[in-house]
């Protein structure tokens, strides 16, 4: 484990070849990082190391900020708050 980045943080690790850093649900991805792989398809068999039962792809499990909000939704309406 090359660290952990959680909602709210900004990362301060990177992920090289062949490391993981753990990232909460709603964090940023780390410099590095282009999948993730949901921690039910794990195993930390030591403290520093895991185990990836399932291979991803590039983009796997990622969504971009923002794209969980309707586009309508998004705007303010007069007389609203």
């Amino acid at each position: 484990m090359a660290g952990a980045v959680h909602a709210g943080e900004r990362p301060t690790a990177s992920v090289g070849d062949g490391q993981a850093v753990e990232v909460s649900t709603g964090a940023v991805m780390p410099d590095g990082a282009d999948a993730v792989v949901i921690v039910e398809r794990t195993d930390r068999p030591e403290e520093d190391t895991v185990a990836v039962r399932d291979a991803v792809t590039p983009g796997e499990n990622v969504m971009l900020a923002g794209t969980d909000i309707a586009a309508a939704s998004a705007r303010s309406r007069r007389g609203r708050r």
